[in-house]
């Protein structure tokens, strides 16, 4: 996918190929395993971020990944040396990696309601495991639709989903 350029002023252009990948369809209950098609709009040295071909220029542009990779990498509100990645790793430990790549897959995706409650993002530890529904990756389920993706809020959706991801790495259980 084509890519901007976030963070240090380096490009995050993304090399990575498109994928179809694993997610749940939160809008029936139990959530349903649905492949959606998505492409990779900017890789940092531990983010890729995909997006489901259908939001793209809809619900995300290429300036909001650039800012949520800079927000990943490089800095957030609250610390302007540090990015998500350091501050959630420093704190709560390493992520697992579960396929030899030292990428997060962050995947923006719309989210379908449930009798009118909607979501924000999510983390599925069947993502971590072998299994025909699996990605084998590192990976975070984020809305592509409601909240713009590069808002405050948003960019801390991704920070607590990825403390999810992180204790994974020690407590499958929790």
């Amino acid at each position: 996918g084509a890519g901007g350029s976030a963070g240090s002023g380096g490009s995050t252009e993304c090399t990575a190929p498109p994928r179809s990948l694993w997610t749940w369809d939160l809008g029936v209950m139990p959530p349903k395993d649905v492949q959606v098609k998505a492409t990779c709009r900017a890789e940092t040295a531990h983010l890729r971020v995909y997006v489901a071909d259908s939001a793209w220029d809809s619900d995300v542009t290429q300036s909001q990944v650039a800012t949520v990779a800079a927000a990943f990498e490089d800095a957030t509100p609250a610390s302007p040396t540090q990015g998500i990645y350091a501050l959630d790793t420093g704190t709560f430990g390493e992520p697992p990696d579960v396929d030899a790549d030292p990428h997060v897959l962050l995947f923006y995706v719309p989210m379908n309601p449930f009798k009118g409650y909607t979501f924000d993002g999510f983390f599925r530890e069947d993502d971590e495991k072998t299994g025909s529904f699996s990605n084998q990756a590192e990976m975070l389920h984020v809305s592509s639709s409601g909240k713009p993706i590069d808002s405050d809020y948003m960019l801390g959706v991704v920070a607590h989903e990825f403390v999810h991801l992180i204790n994974y790495n020690y407590d499958t259980s929790d």
